[in-house]
């Protein structure tokens, strides 16, 4: 792991959130807005441990259930958990790699999303016709999470690569 102070990880998360919340608000691609704080949470996972990835995550979740219009308490819990299982899947993987950063990124988006439509349509959050659910997640699915998903994972790349140099976290391997 590479020592990133809680000082750090908590100006560049205030910092992100406020980036987050108005930038990147108005910078949609198809109708997408990219996860900036998904990217950090991941970052400081794998390159912090799974204890900064749960903190993050969880900070980051407090933001966006502050600031969203779904259920509370969902961003927090999925955030944290999501910092955390990247900080314990860390050494299997070739952090340092963009392929890998987009990969978790985009994944990790798209199984966020994935669950949030379930937490939301389970809750009934919005009402959609028994019959025409696996039309309307599958309509969902093609229009947004797959465009967010390639979003924050290209977002993830950037962000990742500032935050090594930063950190000077030294890279083997540059796909």
């Amino acid at each position: 792991m590479y020592k990133i102070t809680y000082l750090k990880l908590f100006a560049i998360m205030a910092l992100a959130a406020w980036f987050h919340l108005t930038v990147l608000d108005h910078l949609r691609v198809l109708g997408c807005r990219g996860d900036l704080m998904l990217s950090l949470v991941i970052f400081f996972g794998l390159f912090g441990g799974a204890k900064q990835g749960f903190v993050a995550g969880l900070f980051a979740g407090l933001v966006n259930d502050i600031y969203s219009s779904g259920g509370f308490g969902y961003y927090t819990v999925a955030l944290s958990l999501t910092g955390f299982l990247m900080g314990k899947i860390a050494p299997r993987f070739y952090r340092e790699a963009r392929f890998a950063q987009f990969f978790l990124t985009a994944v990790s988006y798209i199984l966020l999303a994935s669950l949030y439509y379930a937490f939301i349509f389970i809750t009934g959050g919005f009402s959609v016709p028994e019959t025409d659910w696996l039309f309307s997640y599958s309509d969902f699915f093609v229009k947004s999470v797959i465009p967010g998903s390639i979003y924050a994972g290209l977002i993830s790349v950037v962000t990742f690569r500032l935050l090594m140099e930063w950190f000077e976290v030294r890279d083997r391997l540059m796909l």
